[in-house]
């Protein structure tokens, strides 16, 4: 009978792992894989899942991590966006795509051009309901 190293032990433990993965630093996310992304902080569409603390270097964001009732990702985003000039982000979204930007400011924030696009989505249709 052979004895299991720590080695194979911490693989058996990653491969069983049920959590998302962080596509930045590639450390287990706070959600299950299952977990809707409509419920999850951190999670970019056409980019996949950040970790808390990616998420937070990236966009700058600070949540009480020690809350027991999960945030609503919908909530937080537009608690974010609702002073948001649509016809602004458009322009500084479209000249990032027309000069191969992955990130553009606005209004002090870095925002990533690939979310901003979904963003932006978002807003319109919002806003034409």
């Amino acid at each position: 009978m052979g004895n299991i190293t720590e080695t194979s032990h911490f693989e058996k433990l990653q491969e069983e792992s049920n959590k998302d993965k962080c596509n930045l630093c590639n450390d287990d996310s706070p959600y299950d894989k299952t977990e809707p992304i409509n419920e999850r902080i951190g999670y970019i569409e056409g980019s996949g899942q950040m970790c808390l603390d990616c998420y937070e270097k990236v966009y700058g964001h600070e949540w009480n991590r020690n809350r027991e009732q999960k945030i609503d990702a919908e909530s937080f985003i537009l608690s974010k966006t609702i002073n948001v000039n649509i016809n602004k982000l458009q322009k500084k979204y479209d000249n990032a795509v027309k000069n191969k930007i992955d990130v553009f400011m606005y209004d002090g924030a870095e925002i990533l051009t690939a979310y901003a696009k979904y963003l932006l989505e978002y807003l319109k249709m919002e806003q034409n309901k």
